[in-house]
């Protein structure tokens, strides 16, 4: 996932949490979790929520709301390292977490273009004040041409969020913070336990390469 699509993240703030049941072969001899789905939603959601919480067993919390967001976090810490974005590489223990939003689904061509709109808003966008931190821009427009660019800017960023990194069946999902960068510390079994959990959530999708 780019720097860009972890900056563009949006979380819900309201929630229902709803904790993973089960025991120690992938939550089968627990309690079956119970989701609240809207009318009309596509059958392959549950049944990617129902996958998903068998591989979490009792050492995740998942919550699915509004529809269209999913959210996965570690009941315990994990020892290891993190690599990638502001982290500094140290090992540490961390709560790991991750979500992910589901999306309409859009074709290669469709992905171009969204990159290249955006990709030309920015261009224009280098005209106005700016600040340029660590892959993010900051803008200081000035006048109502320059603001209603920024705003531009903005949303064409926003759809490049959406764009989905994973498929399930037809299920489509736009990464919007990533466990990939978590190394464990390899006498930790905790940590190693949770990696494979997190590899085990990935193996479930097919990835989609059309990213610039």
């Amino acid at each position: 996932m780019s720097y860009e699509k972890f900056r563009l993240m949006m979380f819900v703030l309201l929630s229902l949490m709803i904790g993973c049941g089960g025991g120690e072969e992938g939550g089968r001899g627990g309690e079956k979790i119970q989701f609240s789905f809207p009318e009309g939603i596509n059958p392959d959601i549950p049944i990617l929520l129902d996958k998903m919480s068998a591989i979490c067993a009792d050492r995740w919390t998942i919550r699915f709301e509004e529809g269209d967001m999913i959210y996965l976090e570690s009941k315990d810490k994990a020892l290891g390292a993190i690599l990638g974005y502001s982290s500094d590489g140290k090992e540490r223990e961390y709560t790991l977490d991750t979500s992910f939003k589901i999306v309409d689904k859009v074709t290669a061509a469709q992905v171009s273009k969204i990159w290249r709109q955006y990709d030309d808003l920015r261009k224009q966008g280098k005209a106005i004040k700016h600040t340029e931190m660590k892959g993010s821009v900051r803008y200081e427009p000035q006048g109502r041409d320059q603001r209603a660019l920024v705003l531009k800017i903005e949303e064409a960023g926003e759809k490049v969020g959406d764009v989905p990194e994973f498929r399930y069946k037809s299920v489509y999902l736009s990464e919007r913070y990533t466990m990939s960068f978590f190394f464990p510390k390899k006498q930790n079994a905790k940590a190693l336990q949770y990696k494979k959990d997190i590899d085990d959530l990935y193996n479930l999708f097919d990835k989609l390469n059309w990213w610039p």
